[in-house]
């Protein structure tokens, strides 16, 4: 079995100066150094069972179109608010302060339909927040294929 995980990522935006482009596709210059970064918000739980080599999948309107492969993670309020600002949630100014940065960033063309039959997530369910992919959907694809890359390279673009 994998030791690697799946987490799911809704994404609201793409294309030419969204978050996604600028901050996860084409990455952003910290310390001289191009960094590939998503920020989010999650329960500590979730964050806390993140570690590098976990898979994270984008999604966007019915597809799992992008996925990164996790290099480290980290907590950085000034540098969420410097790349993607703040938003009010009840009442309260949030972050994105919890940031996953990549060492590898790909596109996928993966219908979310085939995740959902895997994990026996109902026909209506969406990716609405950050969270954890299903071990019951994770270990089926491990029984069709020897690990999580050979299930991407099914579905790679």
């Amino acid at each position: 079995m994998s030791l690697s995980k799946i987490f799911l990522a809704p994404v609201s935006n793409i294309g030419i100066n969204s978050n996604f482009d600028r901050t996860l596709l084409n990455g952003v210059k910290l310390n001289n150094t191009l960094v590939h970064l998503w920020g989010i918000q999650c329960h500590n739980k979730t964050w806390e069972s993140l570690t590098p080599n976990d898979f994270v999948f984008f999604y966007y309107k019915g597809q799992i179109f992008c996925y990164g492969i996790v290099k480290e993670k980290f907590i950085d309020r000034d540098l969420s608010n410097k790349l993607w600002g703040t938003f009010v949630r009840k009442g309260l100014i949030s972050y994105w302060e919890k940031i996953i940065s990549f060492s590898k960033i790909s596109g996928l063309a993966l219908q979310y339909d085939i995740l959902k039959s895997y994990a026996n997530y109902k026909p209506k369910a969406t990716v609405r927040f950050f969270h954890q992919y299903s071990d019951f959907g994770l270990n089926r694809i491990l029984k069709e294929y020897d690990n999580i890359m050979d299930f991407i390279i099914e579905y790679s673009v």
